[in-house]
């Protein structure tokens, strides 16, 4: 009697381990927000580059896995109400593009897993407390190509360049660290940065025209301002002044700017989207290594130099990626 009291025990005990270990393992599916900060083309690459890494490390969109695409049109209340809405459906992990927009959903989401892109400066801006270890719930990949690398490309293009006019937004965070970057740079080539900061594509207007004579190139970073709008009147009002546009956003030289030195937009997203997948496995985002971009596109609008008169050097062009026209 004994001894069957004792095999009883010792099977109630190893069923009862084995339900509890199955309950830590194992999900049906998986449901991701994702929260884009504008409508932009690489926004939607980036997405695609995510959704793929996803996909190759077994997860399988409405199958095991639900993805909600919400987007804040670069609006800081909408950006709210999506973070609450994510929050409300209590959603398993969030993948969030843009410094602004991750911020709003680190205030609100501080214990769902977070995963950013298109963050160049997630240190500076204090998303994240290295690069190595987060600290936190977040993790992600920058899209971050240090200015060296983009002058390398520019300075072949305009050698004798004094002035550059580096256009922004007022307060965006990522476009204020990358001017004081390019600032630092620059002092030592001695050529002058002159801000151009605006509310609106109106004030953007205005403020550009009021510079544009007084220097030899136009900047414009991947901000919310150039992402909705901007981008068109920057290079509209450059090109009437027979001055160039560089960019670190492909777009902004398809609608004629002239080169524009970018991160691989689906290779940043298909990093973040192998972060999300090893979370979803069971890692914490604070034990996974925040990436940065090492692949660069170089994209060139070959219409836009003959527009301005200006020569592309053979090896710049033999070294794009891409040549418009």
């Amino acid at each position: 009697m004994r001894y069957k009291n004792v095999v009883f025990w010792v099977l109630f005990l190893l069923l009862v381990s084995m339900f509890s270990g199955c309950s830590e393992v194992e999900k049906d599916n998986f449901v991701i927000g994702i929260s884009p900060w504008s409508s932009s083309p690489d926004n939607q690459q980036n997405i695609q580059g995510f959704k793929k890494a996803l996909a190759d490390q077994g997860f399988m969109e409405n199958i095991d896995l639900y993805y909600i695409e919400q987007n804040a049109q670069a609006d800081i209340e909408r950006q709210l109400d999506i973070a609450e809405n994510f929050q409300e459906q209590e959603v398993d992990l969030i993948y969030s593009l843009s410094t602004q927009g991750t911020l709003i959903m680190k205030a609100i989401l501080k214990d769902t897993p977070l995963v950013f892109s298109s963050v160049p400066f997630p240190v500076e801006t204090s998303l994240i407390g290295s690069l190595e270890q987060s600290g936190n719930n977040l993790v992600g990949t920058r899209n971050y190509v240090p200015a060296v690398r983009q002058f390398r490309h520019f300075l072949k293009i305009l050698p004798e360049m004094r002035s550059l006019a580096f256009v922004s937004r007022v307060g965006s965070v990522s476009s204020f660290f990358q001017k004081e970057e390019f600032k630092l740079f620059l002092e030592d080539k001695n050529i002058d940065l002159i801000a151009v900061e605006a509310v609106d594509t109106v004030d953007l207007k205005e403020a550009l025209a009021s510079v544009i004579d007084k220097v030899d190139a136009v900047y414009t970073p991947c901000d919310a301002l150039i992402q909705e709008g901007g981008d068109k009147i920057v290079v509209d009002l450059a090109t009437q002044a027979g001055k160039p546009v560089f960019s670190c956003s492909r777009e902004v030289v398809d609608k004629g700017g002239l080169l524009s030195v970018t991160a691989d937009q689906e290779s940043i997203g298909y990093q973040a989207g192998l972060h999300a997948a090893k979370i979803l496995k069971g890692a914490r985002p604070t034990d996974l290594p925040t990436r940065s971009s090492t692949e660069d596109d170089v994209i060139i609008n070959q219409v836009t130099a003959r527009k301005l008169n200006l020569e592309i050097p053979g090896l710049l062009l033999a070294a794009t990626d891409e040549v418009i026209g």
